[in-house]
C-alpha cells in the first residue's frame, strides 16, 4: 500500500512497514520497542531491536535510511527515517514488521505480518518530519484476518496519518483505526516511510518518530462511514467505477488517495460535489484524505 521496486539498474520504490506485537495489561496489544531505545548492530549498520528495515542495502552503495536519532522525545533515542540515494536511485527510510527484502535483495513481503488478536481505537506517536516538495512521509496500520469459507485474506479496517508539511517539533499525533468488518482481526502491519511516493521518493525527505501506541477507549465496532460527525462523505461505497465525493459546504482543494499499505495512489483537485473515478484501481480498501485533514475511508471491489 506504502508497491516499491527494487533492482541495481532501475528507479526503486518500497513499501514501508511498523512493527506491533506485546501484550501489555488488559486485552490490549502494545509495540515491542515503543521508544526506539534497543538497537541491534547488523554487519556495518544498526537498526531498532524488534524492527526490520531497508539498510541492508548498504551492501549496494546506499547509505542506511533508517538511523537512530539522539534528539528524541522521551528517552534518549528516537528512529529517523530518511530518503538517501547511491547517486543514481533514491530510497526510502523504513520500518517493517518483517524482513522486506529476500535474500537476493527483490521485494518479499510474506513475512511482514504477524499475529494480532485486538481492534485499536487509535494509534498515537510523538513525530517531526520533512517532506521535500512533491514527497510526503506516512505512518498506517492495517489489521487482517483469514476468511476460512472464501479461502482468501479479508481486511478488517486500518488507518493512517499522511505528511505533507514540515513538522519542526515533536508533535503528538493521533489517527483512528477504522473497522470496515466487525470480526477480530488474526493479523496486523505498520507502515512508517520517508516517501510515501510510489513513483518518485525524493532524496532528502525525512520523519522522525518516537513513542509508538495503541490506544483502547471502549470497545470497538464496525466503522459507520459517512457520519454526521463530518461533512464529507464517499458514495456508493463499496464502488467499482465512478466514487462521488462531497465536501459538504467546504471550498474546492487537494484531496490524496492513499491505500491500505499507505502508499500514495493518486491526487485530484475536486469541487465541493465531484466525481473521481476509480475503476482502474485495485481492489480493496482506501482513504481519501483532504487538504483540510478530513479522512473518508472506502473500498474499491472488483
Amino acid at each position: 500500500m506504502f508497491e516499491y521496486y527494487f533492482t541495481t539498474m532501475k528507479k526503486i520504490q518500497f513499501t514501508c512497514l511498523l512493527f506491533i506485537g506485546l501484550v501489555n495489561g488488559t486485552m490490549a496489544q502494545q509495540v515491542l520497542n515503543q521508544n526506539f531505545e534497543q538497537w541491534d548492530t547488523i554487519g556495518d549498520y544498526t537498526q531498532p531491536s524488534s524492527w526490520f528495515t531497508l539498510n541492508q542495502l548498504t551492501v549496494l552503495g546506499f547509505e542506511a535510511g533508517t538511523t537512530l536519532d539522539t534528539q528524541s522525545y522521551s528517552g534518549n533515542f528516537a528512529v529517523r527515517l530518511e530518503t538517501k540515494t547511491n547517486g543514481a536511485f533514491a530510497v526510502p527510510g523504513l520500518l517493517s514488521t518483517g524482513p522486506v527484502l529476500n535474500p537476493n535483495l527483490q521485494p518479499d513481503f510474506s513475512g511482514i505480518w504477524i499475529p494480532f488478536n485486538y481492534k485499536p481505537d487509535s494509534v498515537v506517536c510523538y513525530v517531526k518530519a520533512a517532506p521535500q516538495a512533491n514527497d510526503s512521509s506516512v505512518i498506517a496500520v492495517q489489521f487482517t484476518r483469514w476468511n476460512q469459507a472464501l479461502s482468501r485474506t479479508d481486511t478488517v479496517g486500518g488507518g493512517a496519518f499522511y505528511a505533507s508539511q514540515t513538522i519542526d517539533s515533536f508533535t503528538r499525533i493521533s489517527f483512528p483505526v477504522e473497522y470496515d468488518l466487525p470480526f477480530q482481526p488474526d493479523t496486523m502491519m505498520m507502515i512508517a516511510t520517508s516517501s510515501a511516493s510510489r513513483t518518485n521518493p525524493i532524496t532528502g525527505s525525512w520523519l522522525v518518530i518516537d513513542e509508538v501506541i495503541f490506544v483502547y477507549n471502549q470497545p470497538t465496532s464496525l466503522h459507520v462511514l459517512n457520519s454526521s460527525v463530518t461533512k464529507l462523505q464517499v458514495y456508493p461505497n463499496p464502488c467499482s467505477s465512478n466514487l462521488h465525493v462531497n465536501l459538504g459546504q467546504t471550498a474546492p482543494q487537494n484531496v490524496k488517495i492513499i491505500n491500505t499499505l499507505g502508499q500514495l495512489v493518486s491526487e485530484h483537485f475536486i469541487n465541493a460535489e465531484s466525481i473521481i473515478n476509480v475503476g482502474l484501481m485495485q481492489a480493496g480498501a482506501y482513504l481519501l484524505v483532504c487538504e483540510d485533514g478530513s479522512v473518508a475511508r472506502f473500498v474499491v471491489q472488483p
